[in-house]
């Protein structure tokens, strides 16, 4: 269901088959956050989710990625 992962209700994305390696996911309580390994991910950003907000240094960690 769109929105599950970034808890956006007008989510674009196919939130039910994404990679662990997504922002929506890694950000996610139920998968552990580890805020080690966001910081490492956010680090210099590059890009944002059009579709939740979150940043991200490489477009391989957002759904919807757009350059900042």
């Amino acid at each position: 269901m769109p929105g599950e992962c970034c808890g956006e209700s007008s989510c674009s994305c196919d939130c039910g088959n994404i990679p662990e390696n997504r922002m929506c996911v890694v950000c996610s309580p139920a998968m552990g956050f580890d805020v080690e390994r966001v910081k490492e991910l956010v680090k210099d950003p590059k890009y944002v989710c059009g579709c939740c907000g979150r940043v991200a240094h490489s477009k391989e960690n957002l759904c919807s990625p757009e350059p900042l």
